[in-house]
């Protein structure tokens, strides 16, 4: 299995989570609102709204997934990049090469990691993909090698998306993005 695998899974657990949430949110939703003097604003509510749980899906995803990874010198962290519509091909140089077990990069490295994929994630439309990569070479081995990391022993991916799968954040996102009226981040 290579990068691309798991740029495929992280993308295909936060369609899983945000289509069935929408689906399984609507009819209640719905209820709380009343439409009846203009009911082509559900449509454009429901939109905007998925919209919005997706995004915040994602972000909450992506959090995890870096502020999850191992830390040596930081490496596998600023590998995990988020793009639209199709796994990236970034790679870059570790930003403390010099790290050793006793002198690791610090534990908080990954928030501008963050904050650079969410601006990614918030640019998302309706419609679009939002892939999560990590082009590290030794991604793989961190995450499917027993014991390759005392701080992931068994890794965190597959964790990550386990528990978010099993939250109910995405459900809240959306029935709170449609309840309040909350807009994609991308749209004015």
């Amino acid at each position: 299995m290579d990068h691309k695998a798991i740029s495929a899974m992280v993308g295909t657990a936060v369609e899983e989570l945000v289509i069935p949430a929408v689906a399984s949110s609507m009819p209640r939703s719905i209820d709380q609102v009343k439409y009846k003097k203009n009911p082509d604003e559900i449509g454009k509510r429901l939109e905007m709204a998925a919209m919005a749980a997706v995004q915040l899906t994602a972000a909450r995803l992506g959090r995890k997934l870096v502020m999850g990874t191992p830390i040596l010198t930081g490496n596998a962290r600023k590998h995990w990049v988020a793009s639209i519509n199709g796994p990236s091909s970034y790679t870059t140089t570790p930003p403390y090469p010099n790290a050793t077990a006793k002198n690791r990069a610090p534990a908080s490295y990954g928030r501008t990691v963050i904050t650079r994929n969410n601006a990614i994630i918030y640019g998302s439309k309706a419609g679009d993909a939002i892939y999560f990569t990590n082009n590290a070479p030794y991604i793989m081995k961190l995450e499917y090698t027993p014991g390759y990391s005392k701080q992931a022993p068994n890794g965190w991916v597959r964790l990550a998306i386990f528990e978010m799968k099993q939250s109910d954040f995405h459900k809240r996102a959306f029935e709170s993005a449609f309840k309040l009226g909350y807009r994609p981040r991308s749209l004015p």
